[in-house]
């Protein structure tokens, strides 16, 4: 009798409390909702660049090196394009450096508005970008390259009258086996 006293007394006490926790679960789970959204968001941001919103450099090589080996290891193929404005030394000269990063940050919204989807672009440095291709064999990626340097060179620059801005694409083509290896 006396353990079954003991047995009801610590449910009496320890009830209340349950209760009291479990009216706090909602809110930990708002807090723990909130504090993911952050951090996803803190992820992303780690990922872009900020003046132009395209993957930033360490992204964007930590991308080309995964696809690489996803290339590698698959047997899959794996096209990059390097592409550059011309003389955009000259542009930040006329334009002072506010111009040339809007002229940049153009450059970018069209490239990006022109890639495929699973197409991966970003900032390598200065007025380099990469465009990554996965399992993409040379034509299509040549033809994407093709599509954005045409809307580069047809885009209304402001601020450019006399000038405007061209841009140069170097591709490259990682094929299924390199011959080199070992099987």
């Amino acid at each position: 009798m006396r353990l079954e006293i003991r047995h009801f007394l610590a449910l009496a006490v320890s009830l209340p409390a349950f209760a009291f926790l479990m009216g706090k679960v909602p809110l930990l789970h708002g807090i723990l909702h909130r504090a993911s959204h952050k951090l996803k968001n803190i992820q992303e941001d780690a990922q872009r660049d900020t003046l132009l919103g395209c993957f930033n450099r360490r992204y964007i090589v930590a991308v080309l090196e995964e696809q690489k080996q996803l290339a590698d290891e698959a047997g899959i193929s794996l096209c990059l394009a390097v592409m550059g404005l011309d003389h955009f030394k000259r542009i930040n000269d006329e334009l002072d450096h506010l111009g040339g990063d809007e002229v940049l940050r153009s450059f970018a919204r069209v490239a990006r508005e022109n890639v495929r989807a699973g197409d991966l672009f970003g900032r390598y440095g200065g007025e380099e970008f990469l465009l990554i291709f996965p399992a993409t064999s040379p034509l299509p990626a040549l033809n994407t390259c093709e599509r954005i340097r045409a809307q580069v060179e047809s885009h209304f620059w402001k601020g450019l009258p006399k000038m405007g801005v061209s841009s140069a694409f170097a591709a490259t083509f990682a094929p299924l086996r390199h011959l080199w290896r070992w099987p």
